[in-house]
């Protein structure tokens, strides 16, 4: 499906292009959600910014990630989260992922 834009291609089962121009997506069950000169040709990838390319399938590529909110964990109160959950670490004064 190719939900508007200008010069975007969707050559795969199941892709989207949301918008944008000159955006390729060609991955079964990728997705483009806008930007210019993206090129997706992974399966399960998407692209969110402009002129990237996937590499890996069951990835989000972008150009830049601002977490505006994100959880905050102090180790002295033995809080644990999810693995795979990006935390602020206010022990090391860092972001972590939790494993």
């Amino acid at each position: 499906m190719i939900g508007g834009g200008r010069s975007n291609t969707v050559d795969a089962d199941f892709s989207t292009v949301a918008g944008g121009i000159n955006n390729t997506a060609s991955g079964c069950y990728s997705s483009i959600l806008g930007g210019r000169g993206n090129t997706v040709t992974h399966q399960d990838a998407t692209a969110i910014g402009s002129n990237l390319t996937s590499v890996c399938n069951c990835t989000t590529h972008m150009n830049c990630l601002n977490l505006n909110l994100i959880a905050c964990v102090d180790n002295a109160t033995g809080q644990t989260l999810p693995t795979g959950t990006i935390y602020y670490d206010t022990d090391r004064c860092a972001l972590n992922i939790s494993l």
